[in-house]
C-alpha cells in the first residue's frame, strides 16, 4: 500500500479511559494522585516510541517521566527484533532468578472481566458491577 498522506477513518477506539464507584458509592476516577498519560506520536505496533507523562491532580504543570529501562526494548532501539528478543528474554530472567515476569492467569482473567463489563456497560448504558 502507498502513503498518501490522506486522511483515514478512525474506525477503532483510540483512547482508553477507566471510571466507577467504589463500594462507598463515591466516584473513583483513578486520579489521587494526578493522571498517567501515555502518548504515541503515531501509530506503529511495531516500534512505538510512546511518551509518558505525569499530569498532577494538583494542576501544577505535567511533566515528563522516565520509562524505567526494565520497560524499555532490548537492543537500545525499538524494532521487531528487540520485541521478538523481549518475549525470550523476560521468562529466561523469570527462571533464572524465581522473579515473575509478567501478568498470570488470575491478572489475565480480572482484565478480560473488566472488558467485558466495560463493553455491557456500552451496550446497555447502565452501570456494571464487577464482584
Amino acid at each position: 500500500m502507498e502513503e498518501t498522506s490522506e486522511p483515514t477513518e478512525v474506525t477503532s477506539p483510540d483512547q482508553i479511559a477507566r471510571g466507577g464507584l467504589l463500594e462507598s458509592g463515591a466516584a473513583d476516577r483513578g486520579a489521587r494522585a494526578g493522571w498517567l498519560v501515555l502518548v504515541s506520536p503515531d501509530d506503529s505496533l511495531v516500534a512505538p516510541r510512546p511518551t509518558l507523562t505525569h499530569a498532577p491532580a494538583d494542576g501544577s504543570p505535567a511533566r515528563q517521566l522516565t520509562v524505567p529501562a526494565a520497560h524499555r526494548p532490548l537492543l537500545g532501539t525499538p524494532s521487531p527484533v528487540s520485541h521478538a528478543a523481549q518475549v525470550y528474554t523476560d521468562p529466561a530472567r523469570a527462571i533464572r532468578t524465581g522473579d515473575d515476569f509478567g501478568p498470570d492467569f488470575t491478572t489475565a482473567v480480572r482484565v478480560h472481566r473488566l472488558l467485558d463489563a466495560a463493553k455491557s456497560s456500552a451496550r446497555s448504558g447502565s452501570r456494571v458491577r464487577l464482584g
